[in-house]
């Protein structure tokens, strides 16, 4: 998958495409997303930096940051949820996992209905 649950609203239906639209097998994956964000077994930021050394990104990253997104689609504040190592843990997933993007002619020039960053990010800078 290339991971359109990190992006936005069409995250759901590719999600239902590839399961078949079994509603019930989909709203679990999206409940184990947001369970996986309140885990204390993930990798550190040390882990995922040791990573991203090795060339390789933690198969928690996406799911993780789905949970994130699913979190702040249904209102949560993922700042307040977040403790600091958590917090640290969810900046390094999302700056150094692999996710696709769309560039933009002036790399940082763009305006807020543009930014296709998360609000629980961008809040965070």
């Amino acid at each position: 998958m290339a991971y359109s649950l990190v992006l936005g609203l069409e995250a759901r239906a590719d999600l239902e495409l590839r399961l078949d639209s079994d509603q019930r097998t989909v709203d679990a994956v999206l409940r184990s997303f947001r369970r996986l964000v309140g885990r204390t077994d993930l990798p550190t930021i040390d882990d995922i930096l040791q990573l991203r050394e090795q060339r390789r990104t933690s198969w928690y990253a996406l799911p993780y940051l789905a949970g994130l997104v699913e979190d702040e689609r249904d209102g949560v504040d993922v700042l307040e949820k977040l403790d600091e190592s958590s917090l640290r843990r969810a900046l390094a997933f999302y700056l150094l996992a692999r996710l696709p993007t769309t560039r933009h002619t002036l790399p940082g020039n763009f305006s807020l209905s543009e930014d296709c960053r998360p609000t629980w990010y961008r809040h965070a800078l």
